[in-house]
């Protein structure tokens, strides 16, 4: 994504011809299970799957190119005798999304150092503070 790069809801009446929520939701797949760099991203883009503007489709089309260049960057999965057998890290940022100041939860689970999983989701409630934020990113999966 680009730096400080405004995402704002739009219209889509205008935008019939182009694929772009098969483009999001097909990214979405990728680096739920592949490709763990781009899930922030991705994430960002799927929350305009209904309100979506020319800038959104941008933005799609270069997380897809930057995908198909990337495509040779795998994960190699070695057994770290040690690294602890199982480590779960959770992180949160507080108020970041300027659009309606939501805060976004980040997980990250390793096994012998190796990540198995990882995700990051808007927070549901409204933090008002940065602790509030951090505790509702620990809160239960």
């Amino acid at each position: 994504m680009e730096i400080k790069l405004q995402l704002t809801k739009g219209d889509a009446h205008n935008l019939h011809d182009i694929p772009y929520r098969e483009s999001a939701c097909s990214l979405l797949f990728i680096a739920r299970y592949t490709r763990p760099d781009i899930i922030f991203a991705v994430t960002l883009i799927c929350t305009f799957l209904t309100k979506y503007t020319d800038v959104h489709w941008k933005a799609a089309k270069r997380l897809l190119c930057y995908t198909a260049s990337t495509a040779y960057r795998v994960l190699f999965y070695t057994r770290n005798l040690k690294a602890p057998v199982l480590e779960l890290y959770k992180d949160s940022d507080w108020g970041r999304d300027q659009i309606d100041g939501g805060s976004t939860s980040g997980v990250l689970l390793l096994l012998y150092g190796n990540p198995v999983a990882w995700s990051t989701e808007k927070q549901t409630h409204l933090a008002l503070s940065m602790s509030e934020a951090y505790h509702i990113a620990s809160l239960p999966v």
